[in-house]
């Protein structure tokens, strides 16, 4: 430890030497930190970064796959040699996009918290969610709730009654589905490393 005798020995002693010992006092103090706290807060850091790599590796591996599968030339030679698959592929594709962002989102374990908005804002936020919430309902419903999902494509009729949606808001904005799905993302007043993250990927993903 150091002592009373050892500072006042370093205020005595000429400038140059003076800094000097000040240096070692300084020193001295570093290393008599808790130790099981640097280690701990190093542990976290590292298990941390091990879990922001494995998320973006993973949602990488969603997004490509996500993308690739969606390719109009791609679905079509899927389709076309199997008539099953035709009625099924929408089907298919939703359900593995759900499993795939479940298995990203669970890469991340430990996800500590950045940052709330503090008092009625956060309230404000959550009503902003919720109204975001409502309308992607709401556009999901201009597309029909069956073909978004393709269960309508299920049946030899429902391969006919896909169309072009250009009202509501679509009429207003080419994507409402991400638009929205970002704005949702960007209100949430509790911000964890993991919904940062997220937010963050998504926005470079949809746009």
């Amino acid at each position: 430890p150091i002592s009373r005798d050892t500072v006042i020995i370093a205020i005595s002693q000429p400038p140059i030497k003076r800094i000097s010992l000040v240096a070692y006092i300084m020193l001295l103090l570093c290393i008599q930190v808790d130790h099981d706290s640097v280690f701990n807060n190093l542990t976290y850091t590292v298990v941390c970064m091990s879990d922001v790599i494995q998320f973006l590796f993973r949602f990488s591996l969603f997004a490509i796959l996500h993308s690739v599968f969606a390719i109009p030339s791609l679905k079509k030679r899927c389709t076309d040699r199997n008539s099953h698959l035709r009625r099924f592929y929408r089907l298919y594709y939703n359900l593995a996009s759900i499993a795939l962002f479940g298995w990203f989102m669970a890469a991340f374990r430990h996800s500590a918290v950045l940052y709330v908005v503090p008092g009625v804002w956060s309230l404000v936020l959550y009503a902003m969610q919720v109204t975001f919430l409502i309308i992607l309902f709401a556009c999901v419903r201009q597309t029909g709730v069956a073909e978004f999902l393709g269960v309508s494509r299920m049946t030899p009729d429902g391969l006919k009654t896909s169309k072009l949606v250009t009202n509501g808001w679509y009429r207003v904005v080419r994507h409402p589905l991400y638009l929205f799905s970002i704005l949702f993302l960007l209100s949430n007043p509790v911000i964890s490393v993991r919904w940062l993250l997220l937010t963050l990927v998504s926005v470079v993903y949809f746009v």
